[in-house]
């Protein structure tokens, strides 16, 4: 699962010094007649036999990603203040365009949220990964929660959140047609769960 993560977007770093090691091994092989040449001219055309349906994907993901996340940033930085806290999974588009106070629950761009998921999260496989959300709420007092459907069906986050005692509330929602299904970006007003003074 974290080789295809995102569209196998943790490979892309590795795939020109990968090419350029292989055509190297290649170049430096003697090369007797037979498949070598079929083969690497199948690896060179392969890429640009795909290339219709990666533009596709770039297309569709400039949509989830940029469409919708600016609906939401516009809708902060048009009814909100400047510097409202808001709880995100990620962070890169909202950090460069919103005037929010961001905190990353993941804890890349808030490192202050690492601890809590190495208390619960890592040592429970993510069975506990609720309660690391609800403590780093808790520390960063949000009004609002970003989620991401995708990483809903897979970490169940509001969810988690509601568990805890917090009121997410939907305020706008951008749905993205997509195959085999729609997905979505939620901005959700909190209400602080009364279990933080706990």
């Amino acid at each position: 699962n974290v080789i295809t993560h995102n569209d196998y977007r943790y490979l892309h770093p590795l795939m020109v010094p990968t090419m350029i090691a292989g055509l190297a091994a290649w170049a430096d092989r003697p090369h007797r007649p037979g498949l070598g040449p079929i083969v690497l001219g199948i690896c060179l055309l392969w890429p640009l036999a795909n290339f219709s349906s990666k533009l596709q994907m770039i297309v569709r993901n400039v949509e989830i990603v940029v469409t919708a996340q600016s609906e939401v940033v516009t809708w902060l930085n048009t009814h909100e203040r400047q510097g409202v806290r808001v709880l995100v999974h990620d962070a890169g588009f909202l950090s460069e365009y919103s005037s929010a106070q961001l905190t990353d629950m993941v804890g890349l761009k808030s490192p202050s949220s690492i601890p809590a998921h190495q208390r619960w999260t890592a040592p429970t496989h993510g069975e506990d990964r609720p309660t690391a959300l609800h403590r780093i709420a808790c520390q960063s007092h949000p009004e609002y929660y970003v989620a991401f459907s995708i990483w809903e069906e897979d970490f169940r986050l509001t969810e988690g959140l509601r568990e805890y005692g917090w009121s997410p509330t939907p305020v706008l929602r951008h749905v993205v047609p997509a195959e085999p299904e729609a997905v979505s970006f939620t901005l959700y007003r909190l209400r602080q769960s009364p279990r933080c003074d706990v």
